[in-house]
């Protein structure tokens, strides 16, 4: 089986499907099973195809960011892969699964999960993210379940930096620092759906506090992407039974270290002095190693 990942074509309609009226979801519903019926018609017979007016497959490109059916036909057709659109749906784990095959299914559902963030990745965001906590001294973030869990990543990583950072799993906890955060703050949302009622609210509450908020989410469309001014998008698309796996985790965690690498790389002669005398002092209270001037390790 080959382990591609998906075009960037396939990955926009998946990362926005959510949020598409029913007309729409019929022509991403025929560019998702019917991807080669669709790279060999023209605009008459997609339309005819997905049982839409040509007006609304036009329409459906234009939400996509294209210019026009034509823009987006010759997207699709040039970033084509051998494999299938359905991409790491395919690597999923059933009882007629091989016992064997699962610790190769789970390696590849990560190295495909990784190829597809590469192929969304959106640098004008990320840049927008990075000068967003390159200005700001205060970070909420906020995140439920398993999101919750690369809040703390995101604290313990921007701690070092210097940046007062507060994550917590409470709920309430979480409602007492929106409502106290403040214009030049940053709440940064977690949610791979982007519907979670606690996050989505609890960012709303930061957004009408005047902070700039940035969202981690798998879907573009999704209530937590609506609210936020800048939105960094995953593209893990995992089975409802296997949505609790490391994949979409491994996603979140991967742009939350280019978050602070990339602050780093821009204030590196502020930054690296800071993670230094940090390390100087971390390696000898924890593993028993004296300073890098002297000493010996035990």
């Amino acid at each position: 089986m080959d382990y591609n990942s998906d075009s960037p074509v396939i990955l926009k309609i998946k990362s926005v499907y959510p949020g598409l009226k029913p007309s729409e979801r019929r022509v991403a519903d025929y560019i998702l099973t019917d991807t080669e019926s669709f790279i060999y018609s023209n605009l008459a017979a997609a339309s005819e195809a997905a049982n839409v007016s040509e007006a609304t497959f036009v329409r459906f490109a234009k939400a996509l960011g294209f210019s026009g059916y034509r823009d987006m036909h010759i997207a699709m057709a040039a970033s084509r892969k051998s494999d299938s659109a359905e991409g790491i749906a395919d690597l999923s784990v059933d009882e007629n699964t091989s016992f064997e095959d699962v610790p190769s299914i789970v390696i590849n559902r990560a190295i495909c999960a990784f190829n597809n963030l590469k192929g969304i990745f959106d640098l004008k965001e990320y840049t927008k993210a990075v000068e967003a906590l390159e200005k700001t001294q205060n970070i909420c973030v906020f995140g439920a379940g398993g999101s919750a869990y690369v809040g703390k990543d995101v604290a313990n990583k921007f701690m070092r930096l210097g940046k007062f950072v507060q994550a917590s799993s409470d709920p309430h906890v979480q409602v007492s620092y929106a409502v106290s955060m403040h214009p030049g703050d940053v709440a940064i949302g977690i949610s791979h759906s982007g519907e979670t009622q606690q996050t989505v609210e609890v960012l709303r509450l930061a957004k009408n506090q005047g902070a700039k908020v940035i969202c981690i989410t798998n879907y573009e469309a999704s209530s937590a992407a609506k609210l936020a001014d800048i939105k960094l998008l995953t593209a893990s698309y995992e089975k409802i039974l296997q949505s609790e796996t490391m994949v979409s985790r491994l996603s979140q965690l991967t742009i939350v270290d280019m978050l602070y690498l990339g602050l780093i790389q821009r204030n590196y002669k502020l930054y690296a002095p800071m993670i230094e005398k940090q390390n100087s002092t971390i390696v000898p209270m924890f593993f028993g190693q004296k300073s890098r001037n002297g000493g010996e390790k035990d």
